[in-house]
């Protein structure tokens, strides 16, 4: 059986508001309605790849308030185990996705106050695992302030997978741990403008770089290889939500690889599984019955 590891933080509670066109700055504008539903990219990955089959933890700060309990009783709904640390609980996060007309969006992420309190959570949570081991353990988006816990994180797993985001990108690049990681996952918006960075960082640290370029597919390269890569799925559903779709191609790629597939096969998995999600609010799959 396949075991994965995902670091939560603090869960993330997605609230949607559909507008008739994104707001100018200064303009008012009426909210057409609203949405409610369980996401974050650290959570997205956990209950993806738990449906997909992979015996799956999700480690954390424990929450306080009651969005961030819907959070985690959904996880749960989808197999997930949560580990959390009850001495440094603190409200979870919330994504405010602006959906305006034509597909058009922004995300405003709301970040808990008590970010430093939230880091040692994770700590004591992945102590409290004792000596367990994972196949895959998932950073979600890189920031800094784990690199406290990473050498922890690498003594339980085979392969560490993060994500890199422009919201999060290093402050100085050069603490980067690249020599840390398996495989990094970026969107074409976070390779593009700093696609020399991350290939220098990939010659340093030799982990998979994989990339993704939403309705023009996706691609990987491995180290010292050319890239490889697939075209998007086709669906005949409309697109409902793009938000989180790389989450969903991500799980898809890191239990696919774990489950022996590799090269454009596997890119053609994570596609489809991407695919799927633009089709619904919100990119977590049905619970189990």
């Amino acid at each position: 059986m396949t075991s994965v590891l995902v670091v939560l933080d603090r869960s993330n509670t997605d609230v949607y508001l559909t507008l008739g066109s994104l707001p100018a700055p200064g303009e008012k504008v009426l909210v057409e309605s609203t949405r409610v539903v369980p996401g974050g990219v650290s959570g997205n990955f956990a209950a993806n790849i738990a449906a997909l089959g992979a015996t799956t933890t999700a480690v954390g700060s424990q929450t306080t308030d009651e969005l961030s309990e819907l959070d985690l009783a959904d996880l749960r709904s989808h197999g997930v185990r949560i580990v959390t640390d009850p001495g440094t609980a603190g409200p979870g996060f919330t994504c405010y996705i602006l959906l305006g007309g034509g597909g058009e969006r922004s995300i405003l992420v709301g970040l808990p106050p008590d970010v430093d309190r939230m880091v040692e959570g994770v700590g004591n949570a992945l102590d409290a695992l004792g000596d367990e081991t994972f196949d895959l353990a998932y950073l979600g988006v890189w920031s800094g302030q784990v690199a406290p816990f990473l050498d922890r994180l690498r003594a339980r797993a085979r392969v560490v997978a993060t994500t890199l985001e422009n919201a999060a990108w290093p402050a100085d690049e050069a603490d980067f741990p690249a020599d840390a990681f398996g495989l990094v996952f970026c969107a074409d918006e976070t390779y593009d403008p700093h696609a020399e960075t991350i290939e220098r960082w990939q010659q340093r640290g030799g982990f998979t770089l994989v990339v993704t370029r939403g309705a023009e597919g996706s691609g990987h390269r491995l180290p010292g290889e050319d890239w490889v890569v697939a075209p998007a799925a086709e669906s005949a559903a409309p697109i409902v939500d793009t938000s989180g779709a790389g989450d969903c191609f991500a799980s898809a790629y890191c239990y696919g690889l774990l489950t022996g597939r590799s090269g454009r096969a596997l890119l053609e998995e994570a596609n489809s599984r991407a695919c799927e999600s633009i089709a619904r609010f919100g990119a977590r799959p049905p619970a189990r019955p």
